[in-house]
């Protein structure tokens, strides 16, 4: 079967990639009907598409490439969801939470509602309900979840943020002035945690330690406020779990369906950003335009080419060098005659006839002795076309195009 590219699905391959660390089946004694990480994929998926149980389940019985990722011959029954949630352990969403560190990292609190009737309701009723408290460490390079830290209560956040980080490796910590406490900044420099934590202004002391403070690192401190802001908005803003162990379940549940999401998009930003050969369409009409006039080169020698491939455009055989290895890689794989070595020590296995000087972080007098005799392709980048308009050894022909000129060899 063909699977497509749809958002769902590399949603789902994802969660069951991530999912291949937990065991099969929850219990030894399990009915073995469904196994623990389809279940898992299932309720992330559930949260991905903000569905309830019921509607849920027959979305997914219409997706039959969903069901081939999860290996499903048919979709379970909407209780047997609901239930392998309740069922679900604490230590299986932590399993599934792990993320690397890379060591810089923010903490910030935020609220989600825990009320199901209408305001109208809970207000002629007197029915007040607190919302459920949620501080989330994150990290500010990849903008992961590295923790997730769930309170009903009002605890203060300076009481949270010693357990939240005791276990994660970091380097700097970033947080807002609701952290300022002299045993926090003491225990985190204990760690080896560089706190930058803001100081509350009684005395002129505290502003004179404000201003000490690096104020670019401490405001990657916001990429806490878009986290918060991103799961409510993507996600939801409301625990619909009516126990509150199982509000924190759900909540965690919500973390990790945001890290497999990131996971997703630095991977395309990765791919996307990623350089690639390239080839301009200017570059080879100019290159088609010399053979026309001056016969087709049997050897070009291309020095300091970067990811340019043009001249295979153009010409039949084409030696690339360059001293940077990422170009020279995608070259090679493209089956191009590419080597990573220090072009001016480079010694062309064949005779070179037209040698292309495009953009050279070199001079052009440690380069022409690689041309035997013929022509040379060059602008005047690093002064180039300058150079060799004062060496007695070439002569300019011709202007091809704006900037590219044609120098021959004296000697021909």
């Amino acid at each position: 079967m063909e699977i497509s590219s749809s958002k769902f699905i590399k949603f789902v391959a994802a969660c069951v990639r991530q999912a291949e660390s937990l065991p099969k089946y929850s219990s030894r004694f399990s009915r073995k009907d469904y196994t623990l990480r389809q279940h898992v994929v299932l309720l992330c998926l559930k949260v991905k598409t903000k569905q309830r149980y019921r509607e849920f389940c027959e979305i997914v019985d219409l997706m039959p490439e969903i069901k081939h990722l999860l290996d499903l011959d048919k979709v379970p029954h909407w209780t047997t969801l609901d239930k392998a949630f309740l069922r679900l352990k604490n230590c299986v969403l932590a399993a599934l939470l792990q993320v690397e560190s890379s060591g810089f990292a923010s903490i910030d609190a935020t609220g989600f509602n825990r009320r199901h009737a209408s305001t109208q309701y809970l207000t002629r009723c007197g029915m007040h309900i607190r919302s459920l408290k949620a501080t989330f460490l994150v990290d500010t390079v990849k903008q992961e979840i590295l923790d997730v830290h769930r309170t009903t209560t009002r605890k203060h956040d300076s009481k949270i943020v010693l357990p939240l980080t005791q276990k994660h490796r970091l380097r700097v910590l970033c947080a807002d002035m609701g952290y300022d406490d002299s045993k926090v900044r003491r225990t985190l420099r204990n760690r080896g945690i560089r706190p930058l934590i803001p100081h509350r202004e009684f005395m002129n002391k505290q502003k004179y330690w404000n201003s000490l403070m690096n104020k670019e690192m401490y405001h990657k401190r916001s990429l806490s406020e878009t986290v918060n802001s991103v799961i409510k908005r993507k996600y939801s803003d409301t625990l619909y779990s009516k126990h509150w162990r199982n509000q924190f379940k759900e909540l965690t549940l919500l973390a990790v369906v945001y890290n497999i999401d990131r996971k997703i998009r630095l991977l395309l930003e990765v791919f996307y950003r990623a350089p690639k050969i390239e080839v301009g369409e200017s570059l080879v009409g100019t290159y088609k335009k010399f053979c026309s006039a001056y016969g087709t080169p049997r050897c070009v020698f291309y020095p300091c080419c970067g990811y340019d491939a043009s001249p295979s455009m153009a010409f039949p055989y084409v030696i690339y060098v360059d001293i940077n290895p990422r170009p020279i890689g995608l070259l090679y794989a493209a089956g191009l005659n590419a080597y990573c070595c220090d072009a001016v020590q480079f010694n062309p296995d064949a005779e070179t006839d037209l040698l292309i000087l495009m953009n050279p972080q070199l001079n052009a007098a440690s380069l022409t002795p690689k041309l035997r005799r013929g022509h040379v392709i060059c602008n005047n980048y690093n002064h180039t076309a300058d150079e060799l308009s004062t060496d007695h050894s070439f002569e300019f022909v011709e202007n091809l195009e704006t900037g590219k000129r044609v120098f021959r060899s004296s000697d021909d």
